[in-house]
């Protein structure tokens, strides 16, 4: 969870940052690791690194910058051969790129079960599901249904804990993943049977534009049958909503100079939506 925020900072840092903010942060965080070495030390030691991180200077306010959200295969999202290069092309023209969390993975692989136990009781998981759980707790399904959940609530709870401490610094421009709803919305779409990163990608594309993002990246490795389907629904609803979508599909080479003609059509139309959709924060 930790690592997924510190990627968040260091994305929103390359836009609003000034001149040697990354160095600075990579600074704080060599020296929060010496520190840590213990999970006792963790915990008393991350308060101070949380407000070292919020004297890191900066030229403006994250909330009022364009914002890219990049969903897809997770081994590809923070592949250095596609996100070091295009990252810095969104970031010049002051649009900030979010990684999909790899804690909404975790958190999915927790919710699924759970989801599919209170399908079979023809319920979606929820005060219903557990209260019927609560009933049959004696039997397998009840009592599997209980530790799911309380699994699912823990992960929930851990991430909510370091986003509303780790957002005193002003650099989060996201809240914890709302996975039942990125779940509920990808079933419209896919049979939440098919397990895999295939039903969160759809999910995350349809709730992007309520979770305040001006566009979206999609990206999976080459002949990647999950990324095929997730650009095959995404991209016509997309269209259908006004919201710019870029698909890219990596051999594993370096972005080819056609992709990077594709990033700054996307550029300037993510800029466009920002434009008609951006109200500045008080």
């Amino acid at each position: 969870i930790l690592a997924d925020i510190l990627v968040e900072i260091d994305h929103v840092l390359r836009v609003v940052g000034q001149e040697g903010t990354l160095d600075q942060l990579r600074t704080e965080w060599e020296r929060f690791a010496r520190e840590a070495r213990t999970l006792d030390e963790f915990k008393t030691t991350l308060p101070a690194f949380v407000e070292r991180l919020t004297r890191l200077p900066r030229t403006k306010d994250p909330r009022i910058c364009p914002r890219v959200v990049v969903a897809g295969d997770f081994f590809t999202r923070f592949s250095s051969f596609f996100m070091d290069g295009v990252r810095d092309l969104y970031a010049e023209r002051g649009i900030i790129l979010k990684p999909v969390d790899l804690s909404e993975l975790f958190l999915y692989v927790a919710y699924h079960p759970m989801a599919e136990t209170a399908g079979t009781w023809g319920m979606k998981p929820g005060g219903m599901a557990l209260a019927k759980a609560c009933t049959r707790m004696f039997q397998p399904e009840g009592k599997e249904y209980i530790q799911q959940w309380m699994s699912y609530q823990n992960l929930k709870g851990e991430e909510a804990h370091y986003r509303a401490l780790l957002g005193e610094t002003g650099l989060l421009v996201s809240g914890p993943n709302a996975v039942s709803s990125i779940f509920e919305k990808g079933a419209e779409h896919v049979s939440p049977a098919i397990y895999g990163e295939l039903l969160p990608t759809v999910g995350k594309g349809l709730e992007a534009a309520r979770e305040g993002y001006d566009g979206m990246l999609v990206i999976g490795p080459f002949n990647c049958l999950p990324y095929r389907i997730s650009e095959a629904i995404l991209k016509p609803l997309s269209i259908e909503h006004g919201m710019p979508i870029l698909t890219y599909e990596s051999d594993g080479y370096a972005v080819s100079p056609s992709v990077l003609r594709q990033v700054d059509v996307h550029i300037q139309q993510v800029l466009e939506h920002a434009a008609r959709n951006h109200v500045t924060p008080a």
